[in-house]
């Protein structure tokens, strides 16, 4: 588990752990000072509180689905294709430009077309 590459909501987090500040989580993860600390305390102290309430991404196939956030369309987990991983330089591409035009309900058109070397797709 990645701390640059992992997102919370905090008030299920602060549930699950017992956490109550980042000042009271970083006392409990101790010396951090050692490069793969980071690491080793999120998986000693936050891993297996919130394992059941995960999404996690793997490097070999995608999405892996635990949980969807509730109140979420379902539809929208092709959002998970426009990027390699959380943290990671930029998007994949052609699924950006397919997730907006499937789920995108207002018209960028003009805008688009007045940019063509921005939204190279009108060019």
């Amino acid at each position: 588990m990645l701390g640059g590459m992992s997102g919370f909501d905090c008030r299920k987090l602060r549930a699950a752990t017992g956490f109550r500040s980042w000042p009271d989580m970083m006392a409990r993860f101790g010396d951090l000072s050692q490069r793969g600390s980071d690491q080793t305390a999120l998986a000693a102290h936050v891993y297996p509180t919130i394992q059941q309430d995960i999404l996690t991404h793997d490097l070999t196939g995608g999405l892996t689905v635990d949980a969807r956030p509730a109140g979420v369309d379902p539809r929208l987990w092709e959002s998970n294709l426009t990027c390699r991983h959380i943290g990671s330089a930029g998007v994949v591409e052609l699924e950006t430009i397919r997730f907006f035009r499937r789920f995108d309900v207002q018209s960028y058109d003009a805008l688009e077309q007045r940019y063509p070397e921005i939204f190279y797709w009108h060019g």
